[in-house]
């Protein structure tokens, strides 16, 4: 066995270790949260107040914490990091004049410096997603609208020069339609954001391949046609693109359906990992080549609602799905959270009877029990969100709403600082 772990073919699991009590981060107008943790345990909370920008530093059980930063004014922020915490914060600045999109590059356990705005526009900036790569280098990605057009725009961040791409691409021409990209990056930096085009027959998926070798974006090219309600996409180590529809075709029942586009360019056959009336808030993570996990929640045309996961190992997928909300209740919001040693877990929001808890269930290499991070609370619950690594995790949700909201959050910290 101990041949075995030197050779990482045996992989155990993380030591059990206990949530902290949940406590309290902000209170008022919380708008959007976002957080990273790095290999050692260290976090970062990044969220939205009453129009202002604040970054919270919360160190390992034994190490102090920062206090609270501000990074000015704004909304709906971002962020991506590698396993350092090496990384950048994306948010939308707005003026009387119009917006903008800034920027600021981090690196956990430093004080960060100042802003960079990458984007000016009279218009409107919506949409904004980020990605990282294995050094700290990223990709900002967002849609921008200016009298009635909408075009997709992307920045780069070199983390080697500490430079951003002077002006920002242009991934396609400018259309009458609104768009809503996704992006997707791996460690190596190559990255492809995904966007849908509806007409009145069909939606068309296209998307954009960037190569970090060349520093260049591709045309748009298509990844799929057809009647899709809901997609996500994924990009694994090797450059292999996943895609995960949930789609209904002329005469047939909905179906969620996973394929993939090989480094090369080549399409495997798609697989069908479950079929159902609807689907609802479908997520996709990718683990490692080959591996992947799958979470979402369907329906037969009823309030009525379950969560389901299914994982791929070696480009195969499980043959039935796992129901993830028979022990806790209805699932009212969820998230996958994914960590650098192939480990996820899924922290969902959920309701029993009156009452609601949140709710984190771990996967390594199988599904862990459920785990309730609090006590059941008559308030609404919303927001979840969920970081990990090998040395812990951190789970924050919003309680109540409007100017009564409390930001709490909880942690563990356990196993050893991976080097």
């Amino acid at each position: 066995m101990a041949l075995f772990k030197k050779l990482g073919l045996f992989k155990a699991p993380p030591p059990e270790v206990a949530w902290q009590p949940p406590g309290t981060l902000d209170h008022g107008g919380i708008g959007r949260v976002c957080s990273i943790m790095d290999r050692d345990g260290r976090s970062q909370v990044i969220w939205e107040n009453h129009g202002s920008i604040w970054l919270q530093t919360l160190g390992r059980k034994d190490e102090t914490t920062f206090a609270r930063i501000s990074l000015g004014s704004g909304e709906a922020p971002q962020v991506a990091a590698n396993p350092d915490g090496a990384g950048v914060i994306a948010w939308i600045g707005r003026a009387a004049g119009g917006c903008s999109v800034l920027s600021l590059a981090i690196a956990a356990w430093r004080t960060p410096g100042s802003s960079r705005i990458l984007f000016t526009t009279p218009g409107a900036v919506r949409h904004l997603q980020v990605g990282a790569d294995r050094r700290g280098g990223a990709m900002v990605v967002w849609c921008h609208e200016h009298e009635g057009r909408f075009e997709l725009l992307a920045s780069r961040f070199d983390s080697r020069a500490k430079v951003w791409d002077e002006e920002p691409a242009h991934l396609g021409p400018a259309g009458t339609r609104p768009l809503e990209p996704r992006l997707a990056m791996n460690r190596r930096g190559q990255a492809v954001v995904a966007w849908s085009e509806p007409n009145r027959e069909t939606d068309a998926l296209l998307a954009a391949f960037f190569e970090p070798g060349s520093a260049a974006w591709s045309e748009p090219a298509p990844l799929a046609t057809g009647r899709i309600s809901e997609y996500q996409i994924g990009l694994d180590p090797t450059g292999a693109l996943m895609l995960l529809t949930a789609r209904q075709d002329f005469g047939q029942r909905p179906r969620l359906e996973a394929r993939v586009r090989s480094a090369g360019g080549a399409w495997q056959a798609p697989q069908v990992l479950a079929s159902a009336q609807t689907f609802r808030q479908v997520r996709l993570g990718l683990t490692g080549p080959g591996e992947a996990l799958a979470v979402w929640q369907q329906s037969e045309g009823s309030t009525l609602s379950f969560l389901y996961a299914k994982g791929c190992r070696a480009g195969v997928w499980e043959e039935q799905p796992t129901r993830l909300d028979s022990e806790t209740g209805k699932v009212e919001g969820f998230t996958l959270a994914l960590g650098p040693k192939g480990q996820a877990a899924v922290f969902c929001l959920a309701r029993q009877q009156a009452d609601r808890v949140p709710v984190v269930r771990d996967w390594w290499r199988g599904w862990g029990a459920p785990l309730s991070l609090g006590r059941p609370v008559g308030e609404f619950l919303s927001q979840p969100v969920f970081s990990l690594c090998p040395g812990g995790s951190l789970a924050l949700w919003r309680l109540g709403e409007g100017a009564s909201s409390l930001l709490l959050f909880s942690q563990r910290h356990g196993g050893a600082p991976v080097k």
